[in-house]
Formats: structure tokens, sequence, C-alpha cells
């Protein structure tokens, strides 16, 4: 809800959601956080899920004396990952490759800004506009852990843009998706409608 969102510049937490594996950039996690608290000594990360990364990632964390500042969930409700999001000043996205980008979607419609790296072969770019719902960064640890300090420091004014981003264009998803149905359909019912004369076209 909006309370926690007002008071999240006194206690900043940036999320996690994926897998623990290589492509995610999930090793790059403990030197973002290292140079995002630099500006933010507060900061806080949650990361959510788990794989063959995590020892790595709790190896670094340990390394930099951040354990302390990580909390990691392993695999959680919708429920539990919603209210995360709800807590989360920003959810980053570190990947070097990306699909859809359904974790920066959720996120974005929980109304939680993202920090995406800017990889050729991160496709989740696409769903960010900078400044409006998030930061599209230079996909270094520097680029990041800016990223994150830019959405920390934006605060309310972000996650209430990234509300309306989300909400006009799950709006506009919802009318391409409708219209696409209505195309199907017709061209379904063309299809099925016997010829009235005449032998068959091959």
């Amino acid at each position: 809800g909006n309370v926690a969102s007002s008071t999240l510049p006194n206690d900043p937490m940036v999320l996690f959601v994926g897998r623990h594996v290589k492509h995610k950039g999930v090793r790059l996690l403990p030197e973002i956080l290292a140079a995002a608290r630099v500006s933010l000594p507060a900061l806080k990360m949650t990361v959510v899920s788990d794989g063959p990364e995590r020892v790595g990632v709790k190896t670094d964390l340990k390394r930099l004396g951040l354990t302390e500042a990580v909390m990691f969930t392993g695999s959680i409700s919708d429920e539990e990952l919603r209210n995360l999001f709800a807590r989360a000043s920003c959810t980053v996205i570190p990947s070097l490759r990306e699909g859809y980008g359904i974790v920066v979607a959720e996120s974005v419609s929980a109304g939680t800004p993202v920090v995406v790296a800017d990889n050729p072969e991160n496709l989740a770019t696409s769903l960010v506009e900078s400044g409006v719902n998030g930061f599209v960064v230079d996909p270094s640890v520097r680029g990041m852990s800016q990223g994150i300090v830019a959405a920390v420091a934006a605060g309310f004014a972000l996650r209430r843009s990234t509300a309306e981003w989300s909400a006009q264009h799950s709006k506009k998803k919802s009318m391409d998706r409708s219209a696409d149905e209505m195309v199907e359909r017709l061209s379904a019912f063309a299809r099925n409608r016997p010829l009235r004369r005449g032998k068959p076209r091959r």
C-alpha cells in the first residue's frame, strides 16, 4: 500500500527476483550493492528464488562484509512477492539475456520501478521508459548501482509515475489483445464457412 511507499526513502531496499544462474547477472549483485551503499549506507537487498550461483553470491557478500544487508528468501508465494514489490524501492534486473522480462512487467504493475541492464540480449529493456518507470542503465556494476541510487532518490514520485505508466499500458495491452482475438475469431469464421458453389479451390 501507499503508506509503505511514502516512507521508503528512510529504509531503502532493492529487490532481485530470478533464478541464481549466470545469465541473470546474479553474481554482480554483491558488487552492485556495495557500490550503491557508498551513497546509500542503509540500503538493503532482498534476493528471491534460488539456483546454483547462490553459494558464490553468498561468498562474495561475506568477503564484502554485506551478509547482514541481504535477505535470501528462496521460493515464495505470489502474495509474498507482491508484498516485497510493495516494500522495495526498486527491482534490479542485471540480466545478460532476458526474454520478455516477466519480472519487469510484474514489478512495474506493482508500481515498483525497475533498474535494467542495457545488454543487447536483454529484451526487458523495451518495457522501461527511463525516468518514468525506472532506468535502463549501462550494464556495469557502476551503471547498475547508479540506477538504484537514482531510483531511491526519486522516491515516491517515481513510484507514482510507474503505477500510472502501468495503468496506461495494461489498458493498451488488453485493447491490443482483444483486437487480436477479434481478428482470430473472424478469420476462423471465414476459414470454416463452406464454399457455396463450384468445386473447392485447391
